[in-house]
């Protein structure tokens, strides 16, 4: 069934005109998609009705069962039936993985449970979220990763690298400061040679689904977990793989989905668009804000749309 709704998504657009950007934190997950509406962010379902109130200053998707929502310039969480399940406290707040989500207070980085206690204090001056048991964070200038006791598994010391990625798949990527980049083993050994470039306005993401985006400085392309080329540098912009369909573009205007052959199957006629999560993508063409199924069919349909960027 097709449903209309009028409310208004909002989008992060740079002045780069190769790289569609995403709109803001704006994807499905547990049935639920963030919107804006006059400045203030809430949630709708999968029919494009209202869920919960557009009542905050900021949000970010649901992640096991909880979404990150902003109130009065604090962070606190609340669960899809819009109950708050922790106080508005935190200056910075990431979604729930793997049952921690890292939060930061007066600029130090620390990790909580879904009840609000904390499990590592904050220490750390950066920190990313776990992925696969373990948490990148930074103190006193040095890069480690801890598990969910709070104590270092892994000091990686690649020569000249200047930041690192969470693990996915088992490896995770390492920049150098001349922004190449190659992936990490476990044991913090090369597994894959720094060979490719970071582009203008792009930093990889990790392995998904057994590959991951590399770029040769001017095209994106993938490669799986040996390092092999496995899709072609044929596109001017291409993302990682969700649920066996990734954003691609040739000509850096206008996106399509393609499958790990590279082949389109959502032809590469929208302006712009995120991934598929939970079987349903938001897409933009024009001012025409629709989401799509994997079969590229309009699933609901966004009606006088307006973008917040130019």
């Amino acid at each position: 069934m097709m449903v209309k709704f009028t409310i208004k998504l909002a989008f992060v657009l740079t002045c780069s005109t190769c790289y569609p950007q995403q709109f803001e934190q704006a994807r499905f997950s547990h049935g639920l998609a963030p919107f804006e509406s006059d400045g203030r962010y809430g949630f709708i379902d999968a029919f494009g009705k209202f869920a919960i109130d557009a009542k905050f200053e900021k949000c970010s998707v649901f992640s096991e069962g909880c979404a990150a929502v902003r109130i009065e310039g604090k962070w606190g969480y609340l669960q899809t039936n819009g109950q708050f399940v922790s106080p508005f406290r935190y200056d910075e707040a990431k979604p729930f993985a793997e049952g921690i989500a890292c939060i930061s207070i007066d600029e130090q980085y620390g990790f909580i449970d879904v009840l609000g206690n904390l499990i590592i204090k904050p220490q750390f001056e950066f920190a990313q979220s776990f992925s696969e048991g373990l948490a990148l964070v930074k103190k006193n200038g040095v890069f480690y990763y801890i598990d969910r006791t709070g104590g270092v598994v892994l000091r990686p010391k690649i020569e000249d690298a200047s930041s690192y990625g969470s693990f996915q798949e088992g490896l995770a990527y390492f920049i150098l400061s001349n922004e190449k980049f190659g992936f990490l083993d476990r044991r913090g050994r090369i597994a894959i040679e720094p060979e490719f470039e970071c582009a203008s306005n792009w930093l990889p993401d990790g392995f998904r689904e057994g590959k991951a985006v590399v770029s040769d400085g001017v095209k994106f392309g993938y490669v799986d977990v040996s390092g092999q080329l496995s899709i072609n540098f044929d596109f001017c912009f291409a993302d990682s793989f969700h649920e066996g369909l990734a954003r691609a573009s040739r000509n850096g205007v206008t996106i399509g989905y393609i499958d790990h052959h590279g082949k389109f199957l959502i032809e590469p006629v929208l302006h712009n668009g995120l991934e598929f999560r939970e079987g349903l993508a938001i897409t933009r063409t024009n001012d025409s804000i629709k989401v799509i199924n994997r079969e590229g069919n309009v699933a609901i349909e966004k009606i006088k749309a307006k973008a917040s960027g130019k």
